[in-house]
């Protein structure tokens, strides 16, 4: 979305005229027009300005293909990286309980094989899929805590993955091979080009071989509230956007439930199942079967509102894909 657009798209949306709008930053109506019909630009000096009349951030004023800026992406993950390990790491998470048993289903044989996890976050899967005894296992990410995290973990287990600090929107920069395995847990819902990513993923994965991709189900992120500038979102605002392409802003969890932590905003982006599908299609990958874990049977009696939880809204959507 062009700046023009999302200035006419945030002023409606702020129930502004372009008079009104012009008033509260310094500038003529007339500039407003022009902003809007690609005719001008706004100068840096109102840029601050505007985004604050306008009720959206500088980063995603300015960002004219809509995306979220790396460093803000990094500085996130770099400062929730201890609280994402406490709660991830819990015997009774959604990642072990639901995620993890889905998951081991649908793995190929990876004994002597090479895997690539990437978005592997502090190693919660690349230490799992290590187990199965790969000949080589890599993991990559965005975040240097959380990296520094998994190479903490990595030693204590006697681990031989490795561990890259890299950008999964550009996976096949990293590496001069391919993988027999490449996998990745909730990590496409905070990368802007999907259909980029797919691609990248057939390009690191070898003839033959097999990829596992476990995503923030649609209908889950679908009520992810819709960003509004820094504003934290009001609890009502969780309410299913499924058609609804804007960015969203929300407090994960294990900054939200850990008082030891400042809560702050966390952006990504929501993709429909179709987004997900035709990105695969598009990038020659072939897929294999799609599953949408249940939570355990167990919780219908032991823990039946969180099981109710997620049977109304599930949390995981997993592809298992072959090249």
């Amino acid at each position: 979305m062009a700046i023009g657009d999302k200035i006419r798209f945030y002023r409606k949306k702020s129930g502004l005229t372009q008079s009104q709008l012009a008033e509260l930053i310094g500038v003529s109506s007339q500039a407003i027009s022009k902003w809007e019909t690609g005719a001008g630009c706004p100068d840096l000096s109102v840029v601050v300005p505007l985004s604050i009349a306008l009720g959206v951030s500088t980063d995603g004023l300015l960002d004219y293909k809509d995306g979220i800026n790396l460093n803000t992406v990094k500085a996130e993950w770099n400062s929730a990286a201890a609280a994402y390990e406490l709660f991830n790491n819990s015997p009774d998470s959604y990642s072990y309980t639901i995620e993890w048993p889905c998951i081991q289903e649908l793995l190929p044989d990876l004994c002597g094989k090479s895997v690539l996890d990437f978005g592997c976050g502090t190693g919660i899967f690349t230490f799992l899929l290590e187990k199965y005894y790969p000949s080589k296992t890599v993991g990559i990410d965005l975040s240097e805590e959380m990296l520094k995290i998994a190479v903490s973990k990595a030693k204590e287990k006697k681990s031989h993955a490795q561990f890259i600090l890299g950008d999964a929107e550009k996976l096949a920069s990293y590496f001069d091979e391919t993988f027999d395995f490449v996998f990745s847990s909730t990590t496409t819902h905070f990368l802007s080009d999907l259909d980029g990513l797919f691609k990248n993923v057939n390009l690191v994965l070898k003839e033959g071989g097999t990829a596992v991709i476990s995503v923030i189900h649609p209908v889950y992120s679908a009520q992810y509230p819709i960003e509004h500038g820094d504003r934290f979102p009001d609890d009502d605002e969780w309410t299913v956007r499924y058609l609804d392409k804007r960015r969203r802003a929300y407090i994960q969890p294990w900054i939200e439930y850990n008082d030891n932590f400042e809560n702050r905003l966390s952006r990504s982006y929501h993709y429909t199942f179709g987004d997900y599908v035709n990105a695969i299609l598009k990038s020659g990958l072939k897929i294999e079967e799609i599953r949408e874990p249940l939570p355990p049977k167990a919780w219908e009696v032991s823990a039946f509102g969180r099981y109710d939880s997620y049977i109304e809204t599930p949390t995981f959507l997993i592809f298992k894909l072959s090249k």
